[in-house]
């Protein structure tokens, strides 16, 4: 029996929950649950990082921009409070606007913390198997030093959203996460 761990790209999870399936409202302990049984029905959860920033404040906060850091701080910590999840926080950064006038905004530390985490486990042999669900390639070198010290990778993925080419190559699995898999771990 392996334990599981598992890497939660937030940001890319909140993209692909309202670019393809509408925004729903997810139970966290169903989805963790889920991917666990695609992972190794035998196996354990070790743990469930989720990576995510508070939404940008700007000098002069809005009533908008309050609002969103609250409700946004709430969903962190009720996601922190369930078994054997961490939520992992980087800083959001303003990088001015686009050719629309939209704000654009960086994630910035989630990435090296979420590839961290995944080669410090890895290194450690604290797990035998680790679950990514991101479409960011910049974690395919982290992908390969786990594989490298015997962990088996599998990526989780959105198809159409993010460009997965080299993750998909680089994983030792690969799960599509389809809207009737979203459908079951949603909260009504």
């Amino acid at each position: 029996m392996d334990r599981i761990a598992f890497f939660i790209d937030g940001g890319y999870l909140g993209k692909a929950l309202k670019n393809r399936f509408g925004s729903p409202r997810l139970d966290y302990a169903k989805l963790a649950h889920w991917m666990a049984q695609k992972v190794d029905p035998t196996g354990t959860i070790l743990r469930v990082y989720y990576y995510d920033c508070l939404p940008y404040r700007s000098d002069s906060v809005t009533d908008e921009e309050s609002r969103r850091h609250i409700d946004k701080r709430s969903f962190l910590n009720k996601l922190n409070r369930l078994d054997n999840f961490e939520v992992r926080e980087g800083k959001l950064a303003f990088r001015g606007h686009d050719e629309n006038g939209e704000p654009i905004f960086e994630q910035k530390r989630v990435d090296v913390q979420l590839a961290v985490d995944l080669v410090s486990l890895a290194l450690r042999h604290a797990t035998g198997k680790i679950g990514l669900l991101t479409a960011d390639s910049d974690f395919v070198p982290a992908i390969q030093v786990s594989k490298d010290v015997g962990v088996e990778v599998v990526l989780f993925y959105v198809a159409g959203i993010g460009n997965l080419e080299e993750l998909l190559n680089a994983a030792d699995r690969r799960v599509e996460i389809t809207r009737q898999d979203i459908d079951s771990f949603r909260r009504y």
